[in-house]
C-alpha cells in the first residue's frame, strides 16, 4: 500500500512540474510575442514625397489629417496619450496590408490596432487585428468598419 502512494504522490509531483513547465512556456510565448512578432506597417511614402528643407520638412500626402491618440493601453510605445499622427481615409481593402495601424468602427467606439491577418471569403475582405499589448486578437473585422490608415506617428 505504501509503494502505490509513494507512486500516486510522485505521479501527482510529477504532473505538477510538467503543467507548471507547460503555463510557463505559454506566459513566455504570449509575451515574447507581444514584443517581437510585429510587422511593421506597409511603405505609404515614397522618398521622392519627403522634401526636407532647413527649417521645415514638408511631405506630400493627398488628402492626410492629423490625429491624436488616447492611452488605452493596448498600443502602449507605439500610440500613447499626445502622441499625433497624419492618417488616410481607407477607399478599398487594397489600401490596408498586415503591419499597417488602422482605427475601425465598433459600436459607438473607435478603435485602433495593428492588422495581423487579412483574409478574403465570398468577395468580401476581412482583417484580424490586435493591439501591440493585447495577449489575444480582436473579433474578426469586416473592410466595410475600417476607417483610416495611421502612416506617420509625430512624438
Amino acid at each position: 500500500m505504501m509503494e502505490f502512494i509513494s507512486k500516486l504522490l510522485l505521479s501527482f509531483i510529477l504532473l505538477g512540474f510538467i503543467s507548471l513547465s507547460f503555463l510557463i512556456g505559454l506566459y513566455l510565448g504570449i509575451a515574447t510575442n507581444n514584443i517581437y512578432s510585429r510587422d511593421a506597417p506597409s511603405n505609404y511614402l515614397n522618398r521622392s514625397d519627403i522634401i526636407i528643407y532647413s527649417d521645415k520638412v514638408c511631405l506630400n500626402i493627398s488628402n492626410a489629417s492629423v490625429s491624436n491618440y488616447a492611452d488605452s493601453g493596448s498600443m502602449k510605445n507605439t500610440l500613447d496619450e499626445n502622441s499625433n499622427g497624419i492618417w488616410i481615409e481607407i477607399t478599398s481593402p487594397n489600401d490596408v496590408h498586415i503591419g499597417d495601424i488602422v482605427s475601425y468602427s465598433k459600436g459607438n467606439d473607435t478603435i485602433i490596432h495593428r492588422v495581423i491577418g487579412i483574409e478574403n471569403k465570398s468577395n468580401e475582405t476581412f482583417f484580424k487585428l490586435k493591439g501591440d499589448n493585447n495577449n489575444f486578437p480582436d473579433p474578426i473585422v469586416n473592410y466595410s468598419q475600417l476607417k483610416e490608415k495611421t502612416i506617420i506617428l509625430v512624438y
